[in-house]
């Protein structure tokens, strides 16, 4: 028999299991709007060099939805983590891997084309653009928190 204390967060009602669902569909809600902004770069952009390194649209999509999805578990998972601003951006780090990983496929092929020098590009946004942007949406939610009091 599980404790009331096992399924919710020490914070309120919520429980981990509502976090996790919630941050899958922010996740697919990003990588909708990932994808949406994607489009007219593959219109744009010729596909035929995209072809030579194993990635299309389809496989951009994909990226985005797995990574979506897979960052939103985690984000909900660790969601008691983000009450400060430094848990919000450690956060960020693997939350941020799909976002990424969909770019550089756009731009260099699935992982398993990409050259060492991607996978430096890789780890660098992830580490610093990831704490980064999770810092600028906790400041947001702290605010709208702070308003509704």
């Amino acid at each position: 028999m599980t404790s009331k204390t096992s399924k919710t967060h020490a914070a309120g009602s919520r429980t981990v299991r509502s976090d996790i669902l919630g941050g899958v569909r922010d996740g697919l809600l990003m990588a909708g709007l990932f994808s949406a902004i994607a489009l007219p770069i593959t219109l744009i952009r010729d596909s035929s060099s995209w072809r030579e390194r194993g990635a299309h649209f389809l496989s951009a999509v994909a990226v985005y939805t797995f990574g979506g999805v897979a960052a939103g578990a985690v984000v909900g998972l660790l969601r008691p983590l983000a009450r400060n601003a430094v848990g919000a951006m450690l956060i960020g780090i693997p939350a941020s891997a799909g976002i990424f990983g969909g770019i550089l496929v756009l731009g260099d092929g699935v992982p398993r084309h990409w050259q060492k020098a991607t996978w430096v590009d890789f780890a660098t946004m992830c580490g610093l653009f990831g704490p980064f942007f999770a810092f600028l949406l906790w400041r947001v939610a702290m605010r709208a928190a702070k308003k509704e009091d």
